[in-house]
């Protein structure tokens, strides 16, 4: 991980960790922040270049 990254992750984790309820989790290997048992409400993922998959293949049409 960047360090810049580390510091942007602490400076969120600080903030989101202040509100009620807040709970930190991993989802997929990054942090995410949410209350307990309901939708996380925000994420941290390292940026990775996309993927980018054409439907279908050569025979599809």
């Amino acid at each position: 991980m960047d360090p810049l990254d580390g510091h942007l992750l602490d400076r969120l984790r600080a903030v989101c960790l202040a509100l009620p309820g807040v709970e930190e989790r991993l989802n997929h290997g990054a942090a995410t922040f949410g209350v307990a048992k309901r939708p996380a409400f925000c994420n941290l993922h390292e940026h990775r270049p996309a993927v980018v998959r054409p439907r279908g293949g050569p025979t599809a049409r």
